[in-house]
């Protein structure tokens, strides 16, 4: 695990309030006995949408989960985690809870030197951001696809399908090429 990391400016990427809202519709919070968010954010878009008194790390405020401990470890960690770390949080989340749910671009199932963890960690359900996220006040998005990567290995979200689809739900004022 890195030590004494700085992430670059351009790995934040505040999570989209309909990405939040539509996984929401799939799954079921509820089902987990305690959540926990290791990248809440200044906009804290996920972790508003926790039960209160849900546990945190942000970077950015001096708490550090990739050399943090929780309180109490959460059953479920949600978080969209910077990209150049996120295969070091996931370790770290699948040691401390039974579901890990990430919002991470789809070529985190690419490269070489993420084969051997896919392998070995193989999500149980993803769920796919079929409308292209925009991390932006400017509502610009970018040519990369995402899906929320969830690990469930316990069935405690009682999920029936492997994959699922969400888009965004807004109006579009101009029509693009799907």
């Amino acid at each position: 695990m890195p030590k004494n990391y700085d992430l670059p400016p351009n790995e934040y990427y505040p999570t989209p309030h309909w990405c939040v809202d539509e996984l929401l519709k799939i799954v079921d919070l509820s089902k987990v006995d305690s959540t926990g968010e290791p990248c809440r954010g200044q906009a804290r878009r996920i972790y508003d949408k926790l039960k209160e008194g849900s546990e945190w790390f942000e970077l950015s405020e001096g708490k550090d989960y990739l050399n943090g401990k929780w309180d109490v470890a959460p059953q479920c960690i949600i978080t969209n985690p910077p990209f150049s770390l996120a295969k070091e949080f996931l370790t770290k989340s699948l040691e401390e809870a039974d579901v890990m749910i990430y919002l991470l671009r789809l070529a985190f199932l690419e490269t070489k030197g993420r084969m051997e963890f896919n392998k070995a960690n193989p999500p149980d359900h993803l769920v796919v951001l079929s409308s292209r996220p925009s991390f932006s006040e400017d509502g610009h998005t970018d040519p990369t696809a995402y899906a929320w990567f969830i690990y469930d290995k316990k069935g405690i979200l009682e999920l029936d399908q492997s994959f699922y689809f969400i888009s965004d739900p807004t109006p579009k004022t101009k029509k693009r090429k799907e």
